[in-house]
């Protein structure tokens, strides 16, 4: 149809949700912060990571952006394609927690008000399950809009936000 264009976006997807909250963090819109970031500045409106692995792998994960010139007449009725460069898909991330290990400390720590269990492989020193409660559904805080879910995040008193495991006092 004419004058009709779809246009296609991302959105990121937490299969697990509350169960690898902490690790994998979770992505929104920049903030005034963030503006100083490469990749932030080529791309203003893309979601970035707050915090976790999303955070911290950021730059890896978001790829890089495509680009489509176009003419339009004054109507702005697309007359011609004049060039168009994909985008490129960002890299792929493996981690070693086990999915029923962290299930199983998951389920443990729901036991308690707060508090974080994290599982170390002693040879290789490898993060086997993380987990730290209260949590947070990953989803709900990249969903808009997210009022109600965002208040109830920071007017509770135990700091959902807040991963034990890395940045708790003890």
């Amino acid at each position: 149809f004419p004058g009709f264009h779809l246009l296609t976006s991302s959105k990121r997807v937490y299969p697990f949700a509350n169960y690898f909250s902490h690790i994998t963090g979770y992505v929104n819109q920049p903030s005034k912060k963030d503006m100083h970031l490469s990749f932030v500045n080529k791309m203003p409106s893309l979601n970035i990571g707050k915090t976790g692995i999303e955070k911290f792998l950021n730059e890896s994960l978001i790829g890089i952006a495509g680009k489509r010139e176009i003419e339009v007449n004054a109507v702005g009725r697309e007359i011609r394609e004049i060039s168009n460069q994909p985008s490129q898909k960002g890299k792929a991330v493996n981690l070693t927690i086990d999915y029923r290990v962290q299930q199983f400390i998951h389920k443990e720590l729901s036991n308690y008000k707060a508090g974080s269990i994290v599982v170390i492989e002693v040879n290789s020193g490898e993060i086997i399950a993380m987990a730290s409660n209260p949590d947070y559904d990953p989803n709900l805080i990249s969903t808009k809009p997210n009022n109600d879910y965002w208040n109830l995040i920071l007017n509770n008193s135990l700091s959902p936000l807040i991963n034990r495991s890395i940045q708790g006092l003890y």
